[in-house]
């Protein structure tokens, strides 16, 4: 079944291709868009409402950004999956206290896969 995943974020061109892939294995068709265009795109009518977001914890809109999942009522059982750089400890605290669902790695690929699938 395919549903519809959110990016969010500004990766690299590489880091970009390899998200897109992650999310596409996992069963979603993914939409990146950047911090800025966030908001537009949740209310974007021509898209159905997204059944996951995969959100850049390290940008400095990512609290934004998972608030403004949290705060629409039809998004607020949305999973978030935030995308760090390491799996330290600070990292995950931060995510998961800015209302994260769950972090992964982002060059981990797989581990990108099997949240979106879950």
């Amino acid at each position: 079944m395919t549903f519809h995943a959110l990016a969010v974020g500004k990766p690299s061109p590489e880091q970009a291709t390899q998200i897109l892939h992650a999310i596409r294995r996992g069963g979603a068709e993914p939409r990146l868009v950047s911090d800025e265009q966030f908001v537009q795109a949740l209310r974007d009518p021509s898209t159905p409402p997204p059944k996951c977001v995969v959100v850049d914890a390290q940008s400095a809109r990512a609290a934004h950004v998972i608030a403004a999942v949290r705060s629409e009522a039809q998004l607020f059982t949305v999973p978030v999956i935030a995308l760090v750089r390491s799996m330290s400890e600070h990292a995950y605290v931060d995510a998961h206290g800015e209302g994260a669902d769950d972090v992964v790695v982002a060059t981990d690929a797989a581990g990108i896969t099997r949240r979106v699938v879950n």
